[in-house]
Parts: structure tokens; C-alpha cells; sequence
């Protein structure tokens, strides 16, 4: 998998996001039984169709029956929506901040809490990629390019996802690469103030 993106200049940049929220509270017997449900539902069944699969729980699960608040951003919204990085999705996510400074620092907030050392370099929200942990705040942002799924938890979630997830967990999932076939995109834009930018990616099998 190979990709490559390019960007100059600053510009003015919106963008729209739906965030879907689920608490409940489920027994494990109930939870079984819903699981099976799903399971057996038919491939062309409207609602299993527009499904949000996460692992917010370290396992794939339906959004709407995770009993934690989570907030997810697929990957065809990603590109469609033309997010470069976190900061771009930020504004859009309820009780999720992210403040970029210079030198690629940037300081992750969930639900206003956060250090109160700016520079520090480890943050009570922990952030994963394909299940690693990114142990520094200057790795944080390393674009969104070629994700399937962004998924921001909400709340304490040491059990999970350990110590320095007291405010909740960025969680990052790339996308899966295809065996079969020779695939990929490229995506441009302009804005004001002479900017503009161009990325890509292209999936080869090998």
C-alpha cells in the first residue's frame, strides 16, 4: 500500500459530521442475544446495511449497541468530506477539542479534560493506531489519509486502553488492503488565500 499527499498555503475549510452517540447499559446474556440477532439478519437488510461497525471495546460490535459514548467517522465520509487530519473533524465532534501547536505538538481534548502542561509530551487521551499505542503528542497527527475509521471514546477507559486514558481514547483504524485488484483515488482542492493541495493513495497487489 503506498500514498502520498501533498498541501501549501492556509485555507478556509468546513466540514460536516454526524455523531452518534450510544449509552445503555445491557446484561451479558442480553448482549449475546443481540449479537446473534444481528448475525442472522439477511445481507440486504436496509438496517444492517447502514450499520457503523467499531472496536471501540477492542472488539467489532454495531455502534448504536455499544453501552459507551463513541463518536465514529468512516472512511468514504473521510474523503468525501476532504479531512486532512483531526483538527479537521474536531469542531464537528461534541466534547472533542484538538489544538495543534507548532513543532507538530498537539494537545487532544475529550469533555474538558486535558494537562495542564501544554508541552507535555504524554496526554490523559490515548491515541491508537491499528491497536498501537502513539506514545508521544507530536506522533499524534499524522493525517487521515487511507483510513477506514476514526472512532473517539469518550470517557475513563483505563480498563481498555490503560493508564493515560483517563479522559478517553482517539482510536485510528486504516484501511484494509485488497488482495485481489488494483484500486485507489486522488483528491484535490482549492480555497482562498492561494491554497490549495492534491492526495492519493493507490492499493497494488503484490
Amino acid at each position: 500500500m503506498m500514498t502520498f499527499t501533498r498541501s501549501t498555503a492556509a485555507g478556509v475549510r468546513t466540514l460536516g459530521l454526524t455523531t452518534v452517540s450510544a449509552l445503555a447499559l445491557q446484561g451479558g446474556a442480553a448482549l449475546a442475544q443481540d449479537m446473534e440477532e444481528r448475525e442472522a439478519a439477511s445481507p440486504g437488510d436496509p438496517a444492517r446495511e447502514n450499520q457503523i461497525i467499531v472496536t471501540a471495546r477492542t472488539f467489532e460490535e454495531d455502534l448504536q449497541e455499544v453501552p459507551i459514548a463513541v463518536s465514529a467517522l468512516e472512511g468514504d465520509a473521510l474523503t468525501t468530506r476532504a479531512a486532512d487530519d483531526l483538527g479537521d473533524i474536531a469542531d464537528n465532534i461534541v466534547g472533542f477539542a484538538f489544538e495543534e501547536f507548532t513543532g507538530l505538538l498537539a494537545q487532544p481534548t475529550i469533555r474538558g479534560q486535558t494537562n495542564l502542561r501544554v508541552t507535555s509530551p504524554v496526554s490523559n487521551v490515548a491515541t491508537y493506531l491499528d491497536g498501537i499505542y502513539i506514545q508521544r503528542n507530536y506522533l499524534i497527527d499524522q493525517g487521515l489519509i487511507d483510513l477506514d475509521r476514526v472512532e473517539v471514546i469518550k470517557g475513563p477507559q483505563s480498563a481498555l486502553y490503560g493508564r493515560n486514558s483517563f479522559a478517553g481514547v482517539i482510536n485510528l483504524v486504516s484501511r484494509t488492503p485488497n488482495l485481489d485488484e488494483i484500486e485507489g483515488y486522488v483528491r484535490g482542492g482549492i480555497g482562498t488565500d492561494e491554497y490549495y493541495e492534491a492526495s492519493g493513495t493507490i492499493n497494488i497487489p503484490i
